[in-house]
């Protein structure tokens, strides 16, 4: 029979370090999720207003052809 070798740590320790590090990634996943969603928010936002400013520079124009 061969030996498990744990390294520093016993068969409990390492388990917890597995979970604990398995808790850290998704931590770690839902806070880029989050920054992405935020990121396309803020974008969708700044969209909106290029548009509306879009509009506003049309409408000077054609202001400006009619005289």
């Amino acid at each position: 029979m061969r030996k498990i070798r744990y390294g520093r740590w016993g068969p409990m320790e390492a388990e917890e370090k597995r979970k604990k590090d398995e808790e850290l990634e998704k931590q770690k996943q839902l806070e880029e999720e989050s920054a992405k969603e935020d990121a396309d928010s803020k974008l969708s936002n700044v969209l909106d207003r290029l548009d509306t400013l879009e509009g506003v520079v049309k409408e000077i124009v054609d202001d400006k052809r009619k005289l």
